[in-house]
């Protein structure tokens, strides 16, 4: 149950596009707790679960379900809007920054940095590292969009890969 509970509160998260630590700062929860609880360990109250779960505008009994589905960012808001509106609870807005500037803001602080687009990638080679290293889910259309925009910056630039797919690296500075 436990395994569950963790897997789906990390799914949640996920969908946020939120760190462990963002998520810390909006809910009042502790990092080391939100940990504990996305991985099932022992030693978190009940009470802090419960606070977690209002936070993000699930029940328990959604939370302990596999079949539970999480949805992407703007039904994941929506639901959360729509159940803090339905419980007259403040709605929590910071979970809820701009899409497009967190997307900026991973591809700029962790995607980066993290020299993966040295080389050249396709659109599917980045969404499939930031899940499988990174830890986010992305919506292709959102990290396409923040890609086109950093490229207009001159941080990223796209090559025309076939004629209707591109690769995107990072802009080399000119000698």
């Amino acid at each position: 149950m436990k395994k569950i509970i963790g897997d789906n509160l990390t799914l949640i998260r996920q969908s946020l596009v939120l760190t462990h630590q963002e998520l810390a700062d909006v809910s009042g929860i502790s990092k080391g707790s939100i940990i504990k609880l996305e991985q099932g360990d022992k030693g978190y109250s009940i009470d802090t679960l419960l606070l977690y779960i209002d936070k993000i505008g699930f029940t328990l009994p959604e939370i302990s379900s596999a079949k539970t589905e999480i949805p992407e960012y703007n039904q994941l808001k929506n639901k959360i809007v729509q159940y803090h509106t339905k419980n007259g609870s403040a709605i929590p807005e910071d979970l809820f920054p701009s899409l497009e500037n967190k997307v900026k803001n991973l591809v700029l602080t962790r995607l980066i940095p993290s020299r993966y687009l040295n080389k050249s990638r396709t659109l599917s080679e980045i969404l499939k590292y930031f899940k499988d290293e990174l830890g986010y889910t992305i919506k292709s259309t959102s990290l396409s969009n923040t890609l086109i925009r950093l490229s207009n910056d001159g941080v990223i630039e796209i090559i025309k890969n076939g004629s209707n797919t591109f690769k995107y690296s990072v802009k080399k500075a000119k000698k």
